[in-house]
């Protein structure tokens, strides 16, 4: 059994994102570590270490390393796409990257109201669940549809 306290959300540095919001957040460490808490990535290091794989699990780097990482990996993601982010340094200062507005909004299912079949899965192999079919065929009531929605 693996028990430890950890300490989540402002107690660690991160960055944080959320599909179709346009800001990328710099989430800075915002109290210091209460008694002997670790973060997730300070666990899960000494679990590594246990098993023998601190190393791999790690690559040397550190968690704010990571972060650090993860940012120039997105940076360089955003370039090829043509969008121009701030270096670390100014994005982490700066606490946030807006991304720029889509030409288009796209509503997700934005035909899914007309059922199921409007939209169907990509890899047609999962169907949708039954009460979307017999709404399609007008079978359920409109209550029951709305499992579906």
């Amino acid at each position: 059994m693996v028990a430890g306290r950890a300490r989540r959300g402002k107690g660690r540095s991160d960055d944080d994102l959320f599909d179709r919001d346009p800001f990328i957040l710099a989430m800075h460490r915002a109290i210091d570590p209460v008694g002997q808490t670790r973060d997730d990535y300070e666990i899960f290091s000494a679990l590594a270490e246990r098993l023998g794989y601190r190393d791999a699990f790690t690559e040397g780097r550190s968690s704010d390393e990571w972060v650090r990482l993860q940012w120039e990996n997105s940076r360089a993601s955003l370039a090829r796409r043509g969008i121009e982010a701030p270096d670390f340094e100014t994005f982490w200062e700066q606490g946030y990257f807006r991304m720029p507005e889509p030409e288009a909004m796209q509503a997700r299912f934005e035909g899914f109201p007309q059922g199921p079949s409007s939209q169907p899965a990509r890899d047609g192999d999962r169907p949708y669940h039954d009460l979307a079919c017999e709404r399609e065929s007008g079978g359920a009531s409109p209550a029951r549809g709305l499992a579906w929605r």
